[in-house]
């Protein structure tokens, strides 16, 4: 072997070695970033679960304060079967469920109004004029005062102003088999229904917070 290739083939084996150490260095690094990665892929699955398919938190039909808001929000001349719907200005799934209220309109002999949050008067008048009474209010009033802190959600009650039913209008998010007609009609009848989920947007700055920590999605 002549002294060129021996000089040749050192600086290939020092060209390999180097790069089997270049290749050491990153594998750390590399599986570092796999692990993280996966941590972030696991933290996003979990997020999305929570925004799409948990159900969100519904205040007790016994709680006062809600209780006590609503004598006064529906106050009615004469007793009367009432409806509240709490809806979030821009959650998605309070936009359709405008559709579908202003599409169908009040359902005798329910007294019927809208308790919105965060509109800035697009869906209230469309509301109004389909023959609903609406309060608009900010996210924080939604929760002190009527503890509310999830929408869409409906409050049935009766003549007497006992809460009857406290719950939401689809068994899924954004589903399009709205069963407010079915359970309005059950608590006219005094049938028990049991409560749907509220499968839409936390409207609480501490619940949006849990559900989208950093505002990431």
């Amino acid at each position: 072997m002549t002294e060129c290739q021996r000089n040749g083939t050192y600086g290939r084996l020092k060209s390999e070695a180097r790069r089997a150490d270049l290749v050491a260095m990153k594998r750390p690094l590399l599986k570092a970033a796999l692990v993280a990665w996966g941590l972030c892929s696991t933290a996003l699955g979990v997020m999305l679960l929570a925004r799409h398919e948990l159900a969100l938190p519904v205040p007790g039909k016994d709680d006062s304060v809600l209780v006590a808001s609503l004598a006064k929000t529906t106050a009615t001349d004469h007793p009367a079967y009432r409806a509240v719907h709490f809806l979030y200005g821009p959650c998605r799934c309070s936009q359709q469920l405008v559709d579908h209220l202003v599409e169908r309109g009040p359902i005798e002999p329910f007294v019927e109004s809208v308790v919105i949050a965060s509109d800035d008067g697009t869906y209230s008048e469309r509301l109004r004029r389909a023959g609903f009474a609406v309060t608009r209010v900010t996210t924080t009033e939604l929760r002190d005062v009527y503890r509310v802190e999830s929408a869409p959600m409906m409050v049935a009650l009766s003549p007497s102003g006992e809460v009857l039913y406290a719950g939401g209008y689809t068994s899924a998010k954004q589903s399009a088999a709205v069963a407010d007609k079915e359970i309005l009609d059950d608590v006219l009848h005094r049938k028990e229904h049991e409560a749907l989920p509220v499968a839409g947007c936390g409207v609480s700055q501490r619940l949006r917070t849990f559900l989208n920590p950093g505002e990431i999605l």
